[in-house]
């Protein structure tokens, strides 16, 4: 069985060999597809939560801008 590395490299080579452009075209496609969908994250329940929370304090206007959180922060800090 090839390594991952193998495979890769084998790819690699066929890919530099091939001159057609429609078919190059589609192999860009079909990898922009694939690492798309690995931006998928799963979450644990924890971070769902969170995650809810959150999305309730931007219903709720519940956000600070970051010029006034700078200025609660130097207020904090006694500048």
């Amino acid at each position: 069985m090839a390594t991952t590395d193998q495979i890769r490299n084998n790819l690699i080579d066929k890919i530099l060999s091939i001159g057609n452009k429609d078919i190059l075209s589609a192999l860009d496609r079909l990898l922009e597809t694939t690492i798309r969908e690995k931006d998928v994250y799963k979450v644990s329940k924890q971070q769902r939560l969170i995650l809810q929370a959150s999305m309730i304090d931007i219903e709720n206007d519940g956000l600070i801008s970051d010029e006034d959180l700078n200025k609660e922060e130097d207020l904090w800090l006694n500048k």
